[in-house]
């Protein structure tokens, strides 16, 4: 699949195996998350990257504009 990471250490984005996410568990406890595994959004519907409200990624897609 293709993703976009932002908020690490840099915003990128490319091609992300879905079988190694599903391998990914964060251990956050420490920050009381507790721990974070990568799974499927049962009620997931298909947006267009510009109607999501997440300033940090709208800022990163507008470097692609025309």
């Amino acid at each position: 699949m293709f993703g976009i990471v932002t908020g690490l250490i840099e915003d990128e984005y490319g091609y992300v195996s879905l079988n190694e996410l599903s391998e990914v568990e964060l251990d956050l406890r420490a920050q009381g998350y507790g721990k974070l595994r990568v799974r499927q959004q049962p009620d997931f519907k298909p947006t267009v990257l510009k109607n999501l409200r997440d300033d940090r990624l709208q800022k990163f897609l507008a470097r692609f504009e025309d």
